[in-house]
Order: structure tokens, then sequence, then C-alpha cells
């Protein structure tokens, strides 16, 4: 949804698709219920950005925070600034999402839930090794990152 509404000053017959899919959906499942629930293992943490998506060349990214069953944080945003790469658009698309993470994280440790590591998912093979090894995973595709800020973003 919140894609299909980026798209409202210049609307393309894919988006029409896209709106009307998400119509049919809403409307069939209108009638299940809402549960969200926490199975006190682990609070999982999904963040994608999709590079170079809209007509400005700007990324998107969206963040799918869980506890369990059910969505405590769920967000789709433009990105705030036009990415060279899809690893670069990986990093941004984490460094505008983590602070909403890491304010949730607070909030837990402050309603008197035990302190616990939150796990981040990533699906980027390029933005993996470089949280892994840093400057050595560096290639072509990646020397405009700037490896020591990157780092500190994500630790």
């Amino acid at each position: 949804m919140g894609f299909c509404c980026t798209r409202i000053q210049d609307p393309t017959e894919h988006d029409w698709k896209k709106l009307n899919h998400l119509m049919q959906y809403l409307r069939a499942t209108r009638f299940i219920p809402l549960i969200i629930m926490s199975d006190g293992v682990n609070t999982v943490i999904y963040i994608d950005g999709a590079h170079a998506v809209h007509s400005n060349c700007r990324g998107h990214a969206g963040l799918y925070l869980t506890q369990g069953k059910g969505v405590m944080i769920n967000v789709s945003k433009k990105l705030g600034l036009v990415t060279n790469s899809s690893t670069e658009t990986e990093i941004v698309a984490t460094g505008e999402r983590m602070p909403k993470c890491t304010w949730f994280h607070c909030f837990r440790i402050e309603q008197g839930e035990p302190i616990k590591e939150d796990l981040l998912m990533q699906d980027n093979k390029s933005m993996i090794l470089l949280q892994k090894n840093g400057i050595f995973s560096v290639g072509k595709g990646s020397k405009h990152i700037h490896i020591r800020y990157f780092l500190q973003l994500t630790r």
C-alpha cells in the first residue's frame, strides 16, 4: 500500500494492476483476525531495500519486525537519497530503519523484558559480506562506500 501511495502523481497500467490485486486481497481477508504474540525467543528484524524503483531514481525500503506471531512494526517508505548500487541501497535502508528498531528495543527493556539480542535478517549477499568482513569485502561495485562509517552504523 505504501508503494502504491507513492505512485499517485504518475500511475501506470502496472500500478493499477498492483492496486487492484491489493484491494482484492484486502477484501478477501478482512475477517481474518489480527493476532500478535511473542514466542519469547528472539525479536527478528527484516529490512530490505529495492534499488532505483522510483521515477527520481530513489530506492524503496521496508521494515518488518516480529517477536514470533504477527508484526510489531511494519514500515514501507521511499529512501531519503539516491544511491549508486543495490548494496548502498541496502546500507541506507538499514541506516534509515534501525532507529525505530533501537527505540523498540529500549521500550521493551523499560517494560521489564530481559535484555536479548535482536536478529537482523538481510537478503543481499554483498551487504552480508560487508557486515561480516568489513574492508576486506570491498570490490569493484562497492569502492564508493565508506567502510568505517558503515561499520559504525551496523554495530
